[in-house]
């Protein structure tokens, strides 16, 4: 049952990411505009959690599994919702490596050094990815007192 739900939350999760992203200018793949790559995520999240959906609708007579709980995927749904509300506010690095960090102890990083790294680099190659190589304008928050 909690396959079924969670399943249900990231496909809502995703259509919510589709329907924004077509809000913004989606472009074409030849010249993507900033709805271009929310939109494939939020496709690519879509496509995926229809996939858990059925496979939970599937299996929903057979009692979950011991230890099962939904604290792990709500935790991750509560971190992107509060994402996407404090990007423009805290800006894409910040938010981007607190968003990375909060996946890292959802999966049970237990060495803080590891999770700090990670997120500092995530956020870091990100920022060059979109930023530096792709152009698109991110949002720099509170940041951008700093230059």
């Amino acid at each position: 049952m909690a396959q079924l739900i969670t399943g249900l939350l990231l496909l809502a999760l995703g259509v919510g990411v589709c329907a924004r992203a077509v809000g913004l200018e989606v472009g074409r793949p030849t010249s993507p505009g900033p709805g271009f790559f929310p939109f494939l995520g939020g496709l690519t999240l879509s496509i995926l959690a229809g996939l858990l959906v059925v496979q939970g609708w599937w299996v929903r007579d057979k009692p979950d599994a011991p230890g099962t709980s939904l604290w792990r995927p709500l935790t991750l749904v509560g971190g992107l919702i509060a994402y996407t509300a404090l990007l423009g506010t805290v800006g894409f690095p910040l938010a981007t490596a607190a968003l990375g960090a909060l996946v890292l102890v959802v999966l049970d990083a237990r060495n803080w050094l590891v999770v700090a790294t990670v997120s500092v680099l995530l956020a870091a190659l990100s920022y060059l990815v979109f930023k530096v190589w792709l152009g698109v304008d991110l949002p720099a928050g509170i940041l951008a007192a700093l230059r």
